[in-house]
């Protein structure tokens, strides 16, 4: 399902209206000494109009999963990412995650369980890459990543993400218009996740796209609070596999293609926007 602008609301009006008109005429004699023979026209028959109410389309679902609610989760263990020419991660070191950086791209791999992760501070040319066996937090606090060979933000994990925007934060995420393969890894756009994505909190986020989507998933994109804007998008704003849902926030999308499009499943928007 594909949605181009803001808010939609769907009505179905079926209007059948059917009308004949026939005209047969005659030809003009070829002698000019014989009289023209008038034309002969049938009447007009018009039917009556029918109207008929029909379903508004799409699901009436709205998509709940109790699963998505951060607060019903506990994160234990509190990571930092300051970003930077060279990163400065704090703690050095937390049992189960190993995070190392080349270039500026910071690279994490986590097995543990209940670990939140808060990313800081500013890079041109850097990114932030997750590998996790587990689900978990991601809060933008005041960060600016712009990557000039990939996604700023890329979430190699099948594992829920929760995104918290910081409340009273601005977090900007840009990408370059050519990507560097990584094996068969997808990267197909600024914020990539294979997982779920929950984004929460106050603050906005400011995404754009010079390769593909601005925000990207393989499984589905839930938007609970916060102010996201797609500053502009070769393809989609939005795109996920199986679904969008829109419970709050402030979407403003600009993108080449669709402002938000479900590949396979459903954009559920809730509530009053």
């Amino acid at each position: 399902m594909k949605i181009l602008s803001g808010l939609i609301r769907y009505s179905l009006l079926i209007l059948l209206f059917s009308a004949c008109i026939t005209i047969v005429s005659c030809s003009k004699s070829s002698s000019g000494d014989n009289p023209v023979t008038p034309p002969v026209v049938s009447t007009t028959k018009i039917e009556t109009a029918t109207e008929t109410t029909g379903t508004p389309e799409g699901s009436t679902t709205d998509g709940a999963n109790a699963d998505d609610l951060v607060e019903g989760s506990s994160f234990t263990s509190t990571i930092t990412i300051t970003m930077g020419a060279t990163a400065t991660i704090s703690p050095a070191t937390t049992t189960g995650v190993t995070i190392t950086q080349s270039n500026g791209d910071v690279l994490i791999k986590s097995t543990a369980t209940g670990v939140a992760f808060v990313v800081t501070g500013t890079t041109t040319n850097g990114s932030v890459k997750i590998y996790s066996d587990k689900k978990f937090e991601l809060t933008l606090n005041n960060a600016s990543i712009t990557n000039l060979d990939g996604p700023a933000i890329n979430i190699q994990s099948s594992k829920r993400a929760f995104v918290v925007i910081a409340d009273g934060t601005t977090n900007t995420l840009a990408d370059g218009a050519t990507y560097t393969p990584f094996g068969s890894e997808d990267m197909k756009g600024t914020f990539f996740a294979e997982g779920q994505v929950v984004f929460s909190g106050t603050g906005t986020l400011n995404v754009k796209s010079l390769y593909k989507h601005a925000i990207v998933c393989d499984d589905y994109i839930r938007v609970r609070t916060g102010t996201i804007n797609v500053t502009g998008a070769i393809s989609d704003g939005m795109h996920a596999n199986n679904a969008v849902i829109i419970d709050g926030g402030t979407l403003n999308l600009t993108a080449s293609s669709d402002g938000i499009e479900a590949e396979k499943g459903n954009v559920i928007i809730n509530g009053e926007h």
